[in-house]
């Protein structure tokens, strides 16, 4: 019965319709859908339609950028996914870039790990994804109360400080093994725990278990923003959807990192 359907004249009828209609909506799109005019970007290689250039890239990304901009040119652009990327990759370029139009470019996209929304990003960071008056309001005030001179004079001497208390607890150390990463850490972690937060994060007593569990949760953290994630190429198709548990992941490490 099937084979019967299969090869009879009617069903030939009604299937070229069908084979067509791809053919069609191609030309029609292409002719007659007028799609926006997207802003002159950069030369760069060809995308692939979904895709993009994304299998393009290699492990050594920076050095496969540095080659690639030997055929395109100082700045170029690529389509990872559905998101664009601008590379820079000469002195005036990036002159061009992070100083003349700073303030253009001052703000950064923010990874699809981060487990908030925008306005919870704009009331609980110090991160802006689009030049907003909230972003402008948080540059003027780090300028301010960070990177002044003043502030940069205070944070002189409060790393004066800890320097001297890291000097003097590895002196109280004199022939035991210590670990000289985890102590230099444990001394930046309370630099910038003071300059934030006017105390030390990690307690001189619980040194050894503090530093342990804030080195942890920065490293776990860091992970998870940085790993591939398919958020980050796809917004607009995944949405709030966590294909890679990432955000669950950064979502458990904040909560326990800012329970200490």
């Amino acid at each position: 019965m099937a084979e019967l359907f299969l090869h009879s004249p009617q069903t030939h009828t009604l299937l070229l319709p069908l084979l067509l209609l791809p053919l069609l909506y191609f030309i029609i799109s292409k002719l007659l859908i007028k799609k926006p005019r997207n802003p002159a970007l950069p030369p760069g290689p060809t995308p692939f339609p979904i895709l993009g250039t994304i299998h393009l890239l290699k492990p050594l990304t920076h050095v496969y950028l540095a080659h690639l901009s030997q055929t395109y040119g100082p700045l170029m652009s690529l389509k990872l996914g559905m998101e664009t990327l601008v590379v820079a990759s000469s002195p005036a370029a990036a002159v061009e870039i992070l100083k003349t139009n700073d303030r253009t470019f001052s703000a950064r996209p923010v990874p699809h790990a981060v487990p908030l929304t925008a306005s919870e990003i704009e009331r609980l960071s110090f991160w802006g994804d689009a030049m907003s008056d909230h972003w402008k309001n948080v540059r003027a005030i780090c300028r301010a109360e960070l990177f002044s001179a003043k502030s940069l004079e205070a944070q002189r001497r409060l790393w004066e400080e800890k320097a001297a208390a890291m000097v003097g607890s590895l002196r109280g150390k004199e022939g035991a093994a210590v670990d000289f990463g985890r102590v230099v850490f444990a001394t930046v972690v309370n630099v910038f725990g003071n300059v934030l937060f006017s105390e030390d994060i990690v307690g001189v007593e619980e040194e050894e278990r503090g530093c342990s569990e804030v080195r942890g949760f920065l490293r776990g953290i860091i992970e998870a923003i940085s790993a591939p994630n398919l958020g980050d190429f796809y917004r607009l198709l995944v949405g709030k959807f966590d294909p890679h548990g990432l955000r669950k992941k950064h979502r458990e490490i904040s909560v326990r990192m800012w329970g200490l």
